[in-house]
């Protein structure tokens, strides 16, 4: 149901704001989660023959 008032709105052209939308990852949350899994990534590769 949420989803459809989403399209709905979407073919209507409404503008949206970030307010509208509660919760969520900040963009600050993402840069911390890509830099904490750069060492894992580094770290698999290696280990790989």
């Amino acid at each position: 149901m949420k989803v459809d008032n989403l399209v709905k709105l979407i073919c209507q052209n409404h503008s949206f704001t970030r307010e509208m939308f509660k919760g969520g990852a900040t963009k600050t949350d993402v840069e911390r989660m890509c830099e904490k899994a750069k060492p894992q990534t580094y770290q698999k590769k290696k280990c790989k023959p």
